[in-house]
């Protein structure tokens, strides 16, 4: 089925000549390590530049079941940003135990910003993501309906990344807006995207993205206010004003403006939680957003199945990231987290790098 009917869909996608230039180097690096033994066990054949932006796709071909959240204002304590992401998938053995974070350099002109991943071997596209800026992007699933076209799409993680490295702290919304109506994806996207908190409007916007060009080009910006929730309209560039505006953020996999929104067990304890926070006046800090992270993971009994695999507490006013991992079957917040100095990783990676 791998290369009967996988394969061939690779050549409906569009993939952008630098992410191809990125895979063909990751294949010769491959090849170069292990030489004759670099060797695909189950097709009983080396690997071929098909196959890893196959694996890039993954995420065009098979569902996920994420959740995120945002606060900001007076439901932190600095009125600071605090972003919380959780990463379910499928639970696949090659998948376990193989994480990785991944540094990406910031151009040698300046014109695109480097940006900390959290994703497996291989996968280059944004699946998590923090950019020098504090910008975040995050994947999530949404079922929607068939494309528009039948072919010439963006594999949504390439879509994700080229978002990541066009954002900007001050004009992250208008970027990714941009990024993606220009880029058509086969399958239904919640896109969570965050930055940091400056006193005034929202740092926080969800792109609900699919395939169905004639609705607004594939795309709607849900902004955290009860008109878009109720089905209002406002655009990139028409953030809600401070009397409309909620100080917190939801996304998990279903569409709430594209469609209607369904019932959904972790998007209701996210608002518990954050209800509950606003109503006694208490403010989320790194230690609450995990506890929010931990009510919506994936239970344990059926990690066989499905399994959150990562983690992340966003700090975008600080550039910090607190990422934890799956291990032994336990959904990544129950696990220990790190901390991630984004702006010291990504300094220290510059092709001009600053003083420590």
């Amino acid at each position: 089925a791998y290369e009967n009917k996988i394969l061939p869909m690779i050549a409906l996608m569009r993939i952008e000549p630098r992410y191809q230039e990125e895979l063909r180097g990751l294949l010769a690096g491959l090849q170069a390590a292990l030489g004759d033994d670099a060797k695909i066990p189950s097709l009983n054949r080396p690997p071929r530049y098909e196959d890893l932006a196959a694996v890039n796709c993954i995420p065009d071909f098979t569902r996920m079941g994420c959740s995120s959240f945002a606060a900001w204002g007076p439901m932190t304590a600095q009125g600071h940003t605090i972003a919380g992401r959780n990463l379910d998938w499928l639970s696949i053995a090659p998948l376990l135990d193989s994480q990785i974070i991944l540094v990406q350099s910031p151009a040698a002109d300046g014109q695109t910003p480097g940006w900390v991943s959290v994703t497996w071997p291989s996968i280059i596209g944004c699946l998590t993501g923090m950019n020098a800026d504090g910008v975040t992007v995050s994947m999530h699933d949404v079922g929607a309906g068939p494309p528009s076209s039948k072919f010439g799409f963006t594999p949504r993680a390439f879509a994700l990344r080229e978002a990541i490295e066009s954002a900007r702290g001050d004009t992250a919304a208008k970027d990714v807006a941009r990024v993606l109506r220009s880029r058509q994806c086969a399958v239904g996207n919640n896109v969570p995207v965050t930055w940091p908190s400056v006193g005034r409007g929202s740092p926080s916007v969800v792109f609900e993205y699919d395939g169905d060009a004639d609705n607004r080009k594939g795309l709607t910006v849900r902004w955290p206010n009860p008109q878009a929730a109720k089905g209002g309209t406002p655009t990139d560039s028409d953030p809600p004003t401070p009397s409309k505006r909620l100080d917190y953020q939801i996304s998990t996999n279903h569409f709430r403006m594209r469609a209607p929104p369904h019932a959904c067990e972790r998007y209701a304890a996210l608002e518990r939680g954050l209800k509950t926070l606003a109503e006694e006046n208490k403010k989320l800090d790194v230690d609450g957003a995990w506890d929010l992270l931990r009510t919506a993971a994936q239970p344990r009994a059926i990690a066989l199945v499905i399994l959150t695999y990562h983690s992340v507490v966003f700090e975008p006013n600080e550039r910090r990231m607190h990422v934890a991992f799956s291990h032994d079957g336990k959904p990544a917040p129950e696990s220990k987290p790190i901390t991630l100095d984004v702006a010291k990783l990504l300094a220290a990676d510059s092709p001009n790098p600053q003083s420590p």
